[in-house]
């Protein structure tokens, strides 16, 4: 994931599952500068990223992509 500049994200979470209407939490990671890498074992079919606040809010949600 990539920070766009907003200083309020604490944490990454990455979603996932085999539609869109379907996500749930699979990794999550601290934030770590301008990018930060977020390994998941085995890529479900949709996938999306979620920006995570210091109280457990959660500021955005990437659009679902298909991860392959």
């Amino acid at each position: 994931v990539s920070w766009n500049g907003a200083t309020e994200v604490a944490r990454w979470r990455v979603i996932g599952g085999p539609s869109v209407g379907a996500l749930a939490p699979l990794a999550t990671a601290t934030t770590e500068g301008f990018e930060t890498s977020i390994p998941i074992s085995a890529p479900p079919r949709y996938i999306a990223a979620q920006a995570i606040g210091a109280r457990e809010e959660v500021l955005g949600t990437s659009a679902a992509v298909a991860s392959g």
